[in-house]
């Protein structure tokens, strides 16, 4: 489990530095994309470690997303119990929806959300970069292996 769920796990404050770690790793990101100007062979080592990475923090965003996800079921709980037993008058599951998506909390929990999903989604997108590197370094490597030349991208 990442270090970085048990610090939300022990105050959802924490959710902030930790969003901001994972976009400080983002910062470098596109030049280890690059290949041009790269031995080929040294591109090709460093293909493996790079998508490791990106895809190791890819799955642990992954799972501190769930996390807040599961954090933002429960406001909605706690609030569909609040409406249902402590309202003045009786509401339909509609109008409940309604004041709960309305409600301070929920739209707290709602945006946190929707920032680890950013993260989450150019975590994704990085992962998908390094394939499509890596189908070129393959591609790359083929011509090379077949023209039997030693040559720089």
């Amino acid at each position: 489990m990442s270090t970085y769920l048990e610090l939300i796990k022990e105050d959802l404050n924490n959710i902030d530095k930790v969003i901001n770690l994972y976009n400080q790793d983002l910062v470098d990101y596109k030049s280890n994309l690059v290949i041009m100007h790269k031995r080929i062979d040294i591109a090709v080592m460093e293909q493996a470690g790079w998508y490791s990475y990106y895809d190791t923090k890819r799955v642990e965003l992954k799972t501190i997303y769930d996390y807040i996800g599961m954090q933002l079921d429960k406001v909605h709980s706690i609030l569909w119990k609040k409406f249902t037993e402590k309202h003045s008058r009786e509401l339909t599951q509609k109008d409940k929806d309604v004041y709960i998506k309305q409600d301070p909390a929920y739209m707290d929990m709602a945006i946190i959300l929707l920032h680890t999903k950013e993260v989450y989604e150019q975590y994704v997108s990085v992962v998908e970069s390094f394939k499509m590197r890596g189908y070129s370094l393959n591609n790359l490597t083929k011509l090379r292996v077949a023209q039997q030349e030693d040559w720089i991208v």
